[in-house]
C-alpha cells in the first residue's frame, strides 16, 4: 500500500508542471509592420533619380523611380525621419526632411516633397549696326521653357530675366535695311548667372544704277596709228576708268545707241574695287 501511495504522489506531482509547458508553447508575439511612401516632385512633374533614406527602428534606402515614386515596405512599429538627397542643381525644397511614425499593424504613410525650379538667371545684350544701336529690334530666346520675346529699348539692348538654367539659343529678326553676319547665338546659362549674347551688323547699301555717255573722239590701230572712227569695220577694244568713290562696283554694263552689246555686262567679284 506504501508503494502505491509513492507512485499516486508523484503523478499529482508531474501534472501540473506538464501543463504550465504547453502554455509557454502557444504564446506567439506578432510585430507591428507599416509601410512608408511618397513621391517627389518639381512643380506637378515626378523626380526620378533622388536618394530618400529612412532613419529609424530600421533604416533603408531607395531612389525614386521614373514617376518620381518611393517604398519603404516592412517598417516596423516607431518614429521615422524621410530624406531627400541628390536632387538638380536648378531645383530647390522647402525641407528635405520630414518626419513620420508607424503605430498600427499594416498601418500606410505618405510622405511627399514637392519643389520648384529656380529661376534666376538672365541673358542680356545689345543689337548693334555702325556702331549705332539698333531700338525695336526683335529677339526669341528659346531655353528649358520654350520661347521668350525681347525687344530692344532706344540704345539697343535688351534682358531678359527669371529664366532656369540650361541651354539658350538667340535669334535677332534681322531689321529691314541692315546686314548681320550672326543672327543666332547659342549660349549655356547656370543658376543665378547672367550671359552676355550681342548682335553687330552694318547698315545695307542700296545704290541706284548710274548710266553715264562715253564718246569715243578718236580710235588707234594695233600699230599706235589714228583711225577715223567713221571707217572702222571690226572689233573696238574700249578701257573705261571707273571711280566708285566709296561705293562698290557690283556690275559695269556697255550700251551703243541704247542697246546692251554682246557681252557687253561685266559682274564684277566680291570685294573688287575700281576695278
Amino acid at each position: 500500500m506504501k508503494h502505491l501511495r509513492y507512485l499516486l504522489m508523484a503523478a499529482l506531482v508531474a501534472m501540473p508542471l506538464t501543463a504550465c509547458d504547453d502554455d509557454d508553447k502557444g504564446t506567439t508575439t506578432v510585430p507591428v509592420t507599416g509601410t512608408i511612401s511618397g513621391t517627389v516632385s518639381v512643380e506637378g512633374a515626378g523626380l526620378a533619380g533622388v536618394s530618400v533614406t529612412l532613419v529609424g527602428a530600421t533604416s533603408q534606402a531607395a531612389t525614386t523611380d521614373g514617376s518620381g515614386g518611393f517604398t519603404f515596405a516592412g517598417v516596423e512599429a516607431g518614429s521615422y525621419g524621410v530624406t531627400i538627397a541628390d536632387v538638380p542643381s536648378d531645383v530647390s525644397f522647402s525641407t528635405a526632411s520630414k518626419t513620420t511614425a508607424i503605430t498600427t499593424q499594416g498601418q500606410a504613410v505618405t510622405v511627399d516633397f514637392s519643389g520648384s525650379y529656380i529661376r534666376t538667371a538672365s541673358i542680356t545684350g545689345q543689337v548693334v549696326a555702325d556702331g549705332e544701336g539698333i531700338p525695336a529690334a526683335s529677339l526669341v530666346i528659346t531655353g528649358p521653357e520654350g520661347d521668350k520675346n525681347a525687344a530692344t529699348s532706344g540704345d539697343g539692348s535688351y534682358s531678359v530675366s527669371g529664366l532656369r538654367a540650361g541651354e539658350y539659343t538667340v535669334t535677332l529678326t534681322v531689321p529691314a535695311g541692315y546686314i548681320f553676319d550672326v543672327s543666332s547665338l547659342d549660349l549655356s546659362v547656370g543658376v543665378g548667372e547672367a550671359k552676355v549674347a550681342s548682335f553687330f551688323g552694318e547698315a545695307e547699301i542700296t545704290i541706284d544704277p548710274v548710266t553715264a555717255s562715253v564718246l569715243i573722239k578718236s580710235v588707234t590701230d594695233d600699230d599706235g596709228e589714228f583711225e577715223d572712227p567713221a571707217h572702222i569695220d571690226g572689233d573696238i577694244y574700249v578701257t573705261l576708268a571707273i571711280d566708285p568713290g566709296e561705293n562698290k562696283l557690283q556690275q559695269v554694263c556697255v550700251l551703243l545707241d541704247g542697246a546692251e552689246v554682246p557681252n557687253g555686262c561685266q559682274t564684277l567679284s566680291s570685294g573688287v574695287e575700281g576695278e
